[in-house]
């Protein structure tokens, strides 16, 4: 998959959040991109332009709570990511890496595995749902 789509996926997502928009622009989006690609690896996902686009909130969440505390430090942000993608490296599975997380940094991950299996399509809105339903119309069906 180009990184370039997926880094400018991120980027949408990451437009209405001043502080993760700043991240996109200050760190080193090979080594951003990395820990995505690790993170879903941990979930045996793999990361395309339209997993981020229907993991939306997982993402969010996720860069909100490991990147709060440093966003604006270029030199932290750099070592927060390599630190986040060691850990997720040597995890076996998300319990694995939430308990690794809370002992370094004192702090609690949400419930990730929540985020991973919410359905997209539960945060369609109406008018998203109506327009999916549209295009998949089978009008040969119908008759």
């Amino acid at each position: 998959m180009d990184k370039q789509v997926m880094v400018d996926e991120l980027t949408r997502i990451f437009i209405h959040e001043d502080k993760l928009n700043k991240l996109l622009e200050n760190s080193n989006q090979e080594n951003l991109l990395k820990m995505y690609q690790t993170l879903f690896k941990l979930w045996n996902e793999t990361l395309t332009a339209r997993i981020i686009y229907q993991k939306q909130t997982l993402i969010l969440t996720f860069s909100q709570i490991i990147f709060a505390d440093i966003i604006d430090n270029r030199q932290s942000l750099d070592k927060r990511i390599f630190e986040i993608t060691t850990m997720l490296s040597l995890s076996n599975d998300g319990e694995e890496f939430k308990t690794m997380f809370k002992k370094k940094f004192k702090r609690s991950l949400p419930n990730l595995n929540k985020l991973f299996n919410n359905n997209y399509e539960n945060n369609l809105s109406d008018f998203d749902k109506k327009i999916k339903k549209a295009l998949n119309f089978n009008w040969r069906k119908n008759i």
